[in-house]
């Protein structure tokens, strides 16, 4: 546990540094770059470093907002509510060298000598800290300081740091810390969900996942020598359908800036792998009952995610074999919730199609019990799209089986007992210790302010000045941006003393 300190206040930060080591038996305290314009590393300070060296205690640095003339919001005027110089949020560029100015301040002005045993924690790789590090160590003796702090002193000085991993280290970050800090030194660190990046990367980025792409050539491959001796068949109605709507997700790459488009290209050549696949599985002389089968083993794989995901909301410790998370809402083996929801969505609208497709007594009772399980999974997965999947798939066959109203009637009600077993066991006093409530106000009033701000673009300038376009989608970025971070504290559970409020919206939100 790290407590946070009333800084500048340095009386009461030494009263609740007594309190939060004596009474609640904190491991270390979390000091934000600056206090209000007055840097880690300022004298002032030093009674705080002389408590924490006494108690030989982890520091762990947060950066806030720069405290600078350049980066203030102006008190009045037209740019009364202005984002930093260029732009952007102060998380993107800002922080980073809001740490980097923390821990060269604690060296320069020799903190770290006079307390060498208050232990420093570097959040995000190091932040700028290995870029810079050889340019301030030469630098630094022609400072005059005090006590000599030449190159070596220096270095020796960053290697005996700890540094998180939050952010993005990969693919460069962590090549350039490991150029300063000691390996052994290095800690894993998650800005998750500040961080957009899903759990699981890139998905479809090879190599990391080869074993995915591997099954995609391989079918691709055979279907493609199989498909020469077989007659040419228009395509399928479906098919035309998924290449439009490729081709119009690929339009934007045309007009992708390169700090990007490596990115955009990686999950384009994903969708394209997926609607080929699609394609010749289409073409492929498969039986019905072979149809069938490979229907079945879609549904059997969503109940298995179901069982796992189950085991996820149960699971207390750390250290188990799927590296989840206890607390945080269950994301299956695919690291990412909405994916999660969607393959369920899609396990619901195959046992639907068997309930009323079948006459295996078996069969429809298996997937009856899915009709009723899948539904509660998804309402306490609280995933929109997953809960859009189910309720269309369901007014769907409604509509397309509307001559089996018996049958229909049975699955609305299975599926309406799941929604309710859901609802009760997501609001019940045993789920609320395993997983907290999501509040989607803030994410849905951000979709539709971007929603309208697109359509408004258009119809503005359908297709011309495409700059304009750019310049008034920057206009609208500070209002979105701050909605975004308003969500992102909304999700945050847990801070409940004043004090922790205070503090945590200050280094977000200053």
């Amino acid at each position: 546990m790290f407590a946070t300190l009333p800084l500048p206040d340095v009386d009461g930060a030494l009263r609740e540094l007594e309190y939060a080591f004596d009474t609640l038996k904190a491991d270390g305290v979390v000091l934000e770059s600056n206090f209000h314009g007055v840097y880690l590393g300022d004298a002032r300070f030093d009674p705080v470093f002389e408590e924490l060296n006494r108690r030989h205690a982890k520091v762990f640095i947060h950066p806030t907002n720069p405290h600078c003339p350049c980066c203030q919001v102006q008190p009045k005027g037209e740019n009364a509510e202005a984002l930093p110089p260029i732009g952007y949020p102060y998380p993107m560029i800002e922080f980073m060298f809001e740490t980097t100015r923390a821990v060269f301040n604690l060296l320069l002005s020799g903190t770290l000598d006079r307390f060498p045993n208050v232990q420093i924690i570097v959040p995000h790789a190091g932040a700028t800290i290995p870029v810079l590090a050889d340019r301030v160590a030469g630098l630094s003796p022609a400072l005059g300081l005090p006590e000599k702090l030449d190159a070596e002193k220096f270095m020796t000085s960053l290697r005996g740091m700890y540094y998180d991993l939050a952010g993005f280290p990969l693919p460069r970050q962590l090549n350039a810390l490991l150029e300063i800090a000691d390996p052994k030194h290095v800690l894993y660190g998650s800005d998750y969900p500040y961080t957009p990046e899903p759990l699981g990367g890139l998905g479809l980025k090879l190599p990391g996942n080869i074993l995915c792409w591997g099954i995609i050539s391989l079918v691709i491959f055979v279907a493609g020598i199989l498909l020469f001796s077989l007659p040419v068949h228009a395509l399928p109605q479906s098919l035309k359908l998924f290449i439009l709507g490729g081709i119009l997700l690929s339009l934007p790459a045309l007009y992708t800036s390169q700090v990007v488009s490596s990115t955009a290209y990686i999950r384009l050549a994903g969708l394209w792998g997926g609607i080929a696949l699609f394609w010749v599985l289409t073409l492929m002389p498969f039986s019905s009952q072979q149809r069938k089968l490979l229907l079945l083993s879609v549904l059997v794989g969503a109940l298995m995610e179901w069982s796992i995901t189950l085991w996820q909301f149960t699971t207390h410790s750390y250290d188990n074999w799927m590296e989840f998370v206890p607390g945080t809402r269950p994301y299956g083996i695919f690291q990412q919730i909405n994916v999660l929801a969607s393959f369920l969505a899609t396990g619901y609208a195959i046992a639907l199609w068997f309930c009323l497709n079948t006459a295996n007594r078996l069969l429809t009772n298996f997937c009856r019990l899915a009709v009723f399980l899948l539904p509660a999974m998804l309402v306490i997965l609280q995933s929109r799209i997953g809960y859009l999947g189910s309720t269309a798939v369901l007014a769907l066959m409604c509509v397309i089986y509307r001559l089996q109203p018996r049958k229909i009637l049975l699955l609305i009600a299975l599926s309406l007992c799941g929604v309710a077993i859901g609802e009760l066991l997501k609001n019940s006093h045993w789920l609320e210790l395993l997983v907290a409530i999501v509040d989607k106000e803030g994410s849905n009033s951000e979709r539709i302010y971007i929603i309208k701000s697109t359509i408004e673009m258009i119809r503005q300038r359908p297709i011309f000045s495409r700059r304009q376009n750019l310049n008034l989608l920057v206009k609208h970025r500070q209002s979105v941006t701050h909605l975004v971070i308003a969500h992102f504290l909304l999700m945050v559970k847990g801070v409940h003393h004043p004090g922790q409020q205070n503090v945590f919206i200050q280094r977000h939100m200053q």
